[in-house]
């Protein structure tokens, strides 16, 4: 059985127009439905005197007292009659659909498909220093789950104003048993329809976002990283294959400087400066243009120079030659196999191994690591922290030092 909401019509006086000197005020109906509201003239207005607040009408006093208090009257009745009839037809029905219903203007009822199309053409807009790439890749990708759920579920499109939280609901069970997302990629995607709706709450296209009532939780995942045995086998593994050991590069770099797939595809030597006598990359992160200030360990100053009279390097000055992170995660497989690892490697896995085994690990400041990783909050940071059982162990082994048994 379908819920209808409670609607709340008042009547009233709107004391901020009219003629404010001689105190006639226009009346008006204040229409609520759940969260949304909508004003509507009564076509009348009176002095604040003759104005009954406590029953909502005009005081006998007016000469057309019963005029006006019967077109209040018929307004409640036709507005709750309508209402009714409304809620029986839709599956949602806000305080301004019903006005407009209530006035008989034609009503243009925008599409999901078409929301969606229309917000990825602005968001394309928005691309640079505040909007990456790859966040607009993420809304991307989010355009053939809705299409295909539509045709699944809805005959290819749905109507705004029929949106609610079920539909919210049955689409992120969607995304998991269809999909095969986990849980926090279905959420991701949830929160960026989300901001689809609310896009089209901006654009006068709906009242209210329906799904505000989803809650987006997203579950703790454990980080997956590199011990220093793991990360050793890796750096001494000689390969002799070009590609491989490009792609194995790469990863070793991104490890002792904390840098991502994207960072590292795009830093250039004009990146890397002289501070206090030592080299240091000064870059802007791709995802968050946070500014992040690396100091070049040896092992990443080794592979600098490897790769001195690189054909990339000397035409373009990338300090590395980079394949697609596609082919990078594919490559990882053949090195993992060599390297005789248990784990899945994957490129971002090495971010992982800079936050965890390299730096934390070693005693940096978490201060520090979250500057190097170009971090907008340290609380991310700190959930690198959490894995490391024997940075725990050792700090207590200091503490212990300083609390000798007599």
């Amino acid at each position: 059985m379908k819920l209808r909401k409670k609607i709340n019509i008042k009547f009233g006086l709107d004391l901020r127009r009219g003629n404010l000197e001689k105190q006639i005020h226009p009346i008006y109906t204040y229409v609520s439905i759940g969260k949304s509201r909508c004003i509507l003239s009564v076509g009348y207005s009176i002095h604040i005197e003759l104005w009954d607040h406590e029953n909502e009408k005009v005081s006998s006093e007016h000469i057309d007292a019963s005029k006006i208090n019967r077109e209040i009257s018929k307004i409640k009745l036709e507005l709750d009659d309508l209402y009714f009839d409304l809620t029986r037809k839709l599956e949602i029905v806000d305080a301004g659909l019903l006005k407009k219903y209530f006035r008989g203007e034609e009503r243009d009822f925008h599409t999901l498909v078409e929301l969606t199309n229309r917000h990825l053409k602005m968001k394309l807009l928005d691309v640079g220093p505040e909007f990456s790439l790859g966040s607009y890749k993420i809304h991307i990708a989010l355009k053939p789950k809705i299409t295909t759920f539509l045709d699944k579920y809805y005959g290819g499109d749905i109507e705004l104003r029929k949106l609610n939280i079920e539909f919210g609901e049955r689409f992120h069970q969607f995304l998991i048993n269809h999909w095969g997302l986990n849980s926090n990629s279905a959420m991701k995607n949830m929160q960026v329809l989300k901001s689809y709706i609310q896009t089209a709450k901006k654009m006068k296209w709906m009242d209210f976002n329906p799904l505000d009532e989803f809650v987006c939780k997203f579950r703790y995942l454990k980080v997956k990283y590199l011990t220093d045995s793991e990360l050793q086998a890796i750096e001494k593994l000689e390969i002799g294959i070009t590609r491989l050991d490009k792609v194995k590069d790469a990863f070793l770099f991104s490890c002792y400087t904390g840098l991502s797939f994207s960072d590292i595809s795009s830093v250039k030597m004009e990146n890397i400066a002289k501070v206090q006598n030592r080299n240091v990359i000064i870059k802007a992160r791709s995802k968050t243009q946070v500014e992040s200030v690396i100091p070049i360990l040896p092992q990443a100053q080794k592979l600098i120079e490897k790769y001195n009279n690189d054909p990339k390097r000397l035409k373009d000055n990338y300090v590395l030659p980079v394949h697609t992170n596609q082919k990078c995660n594919a490559y990882l497989k053949e090195i993992q196999v060599l390297a005789e690892i248990t784990k899945e490697l994957t490129f971002h896995m090495a971010r992982h191994t800079f936050a965890t085994t390299v730096t934390l690990g070693n005693n940096v400041p978490i201060e520090t690591v979250s500057k190097a990783l170009g971090h907008t909050k340290l609380i991310t940071t700190q959930h690198y922290a959490k894995v490391l059982p024997n940075k725990v162990l050792r700090d207590f082994e200091e503490l212990e030092k300083k609390f000798p048994c007599n």
